[in-house]
């Protein structure tokens, strides 16, 4: 459990997009928080949507996701 004060909730940039196929442009995030999103793509699709939140996030910036993510073949 974490407790974010009020003024920090009020600073959010919130986004909601479809991430398989949409991506911000010139947009960079320090935190992509995904809820229950790869689980209903298939291996290709959860490729897209990593390379395009990938393509979202600052240096050193974090993607919370609350499921498995299954990772192709080397």
């Amino acid at each position: 459990m974490l407790k974010i004060e009020p003024s920090v909730i009020l600073r959010l940039d919130v986004e909601d997009l479809n991430v398989v196929v949409e991506q911000l442009v010139n947009r960079k995030f320090d935190l992509v928080v995904a809820t229950n999103v790869f689980v209903h793509n298939d291996v290709f699709d959860q490729a897209l949507a990593l390379s395009n939140v990938g393509s979202m996030l600052r240096p050193c910036g974090f993607l919370l996701s609350n499921n498995a993510i299954i990772e192709p073949a080397s």
